[in-house]
């Protein structure tokens, strides 16, 4: 099965293409005004290098977020755009979930809190549990305050950001109490998408809803 997947959640946006679960090439780049410009430029250098055409790919995948509104709307269009010619299948994948299993790799670790801002004084945080690696793992979702960071986090988890330049009060207090921090922002991975959407696809776990998630709940 060959997958291109995308990830656009944060200002550092990836896109990859896979064969089954295995990244064959992967271009990253920094959203800016033109990110609907540049991912398109780097899923056809992607398509010429390997010289494949979209009606070759079975499967799209893409990071759901939370993150960047303008990102996710666009990678979701370009994805389902790609696969409607063919009917091809496409796949969401939170995009936490996918930062998450970078950290789980790297640092063997099984739990993991993805901390984002999630604006109106609030940091949206995801803690994954990883017992059995990423065919078997467990979410958890809340929105805290400043005020319940710590009593809200795992104390045996890792705790990684994208943004953690934004989350300088909450990352202090989590210091203070000794919870693990990953001082450097790490960004979600379009490779790990595509890997984590080519898992859960061969166990017959359906897609999300392809839709972006949101910190808050939409009113």
């Amino acid at each position: 099965m060959k997958i291109i997947a995308i990830e656009m959640s944060t200002n550092q946006g990836s896109v990859s293409l896979l064969n089954k679960d295995m990244v064959i090439v992967e271009h990253s780049f920094t959203s800016n005004s033109d990110h609907e410009l540049t991912l398109f430029q780097k899923t056809d250098d992607i398509l010429k290098k390997t010289g494949l055409e979209l009606e070759n790919i079975d499967m799209f995948a893409m990071g759901l977020g939370p993150g960047s509104y303008t990102g996710l709307r666009i990678s979701l269009a370009a994805a389902i755009a790609f696969a409607m010619p063919d009917n091809s299948i496409c796949y969401g994948v939170s995009s936490a979930l996918a930062l998450a299993y970078q950290v789980f790799l790297k640092h063997k670790t099984s739990s993991v809190t993805v901390l984002g801002d999630a604006r109106r004084r609030k940091v949206w945080a995801h803690n994954f549990k990883f017992p059995n690696g990423i065919k078997n793992y467990f979410e958890e979702r809340s929105l805290l305050t400043s005020d319940d960071i710590v009593s809200g986090i795992d104390p045996l988890s890792v705790v990684v950001s994208s943004e953690p330049e934004r989350l300088t009060e909450q990352y202090n207090a989590l210091r203070g109490v000794d919870i693990c921090v990953i001082e450097q922002p790490l960004f979600p991975l379009a490779g790990d998408i595509g890997r984590i959407a080519a898992f859960s696809h061969k166990l017959n776990i359906p897609s999300p809803p392809l839709q972006p998630i949101y910190a808050h709940p939409a009113i």
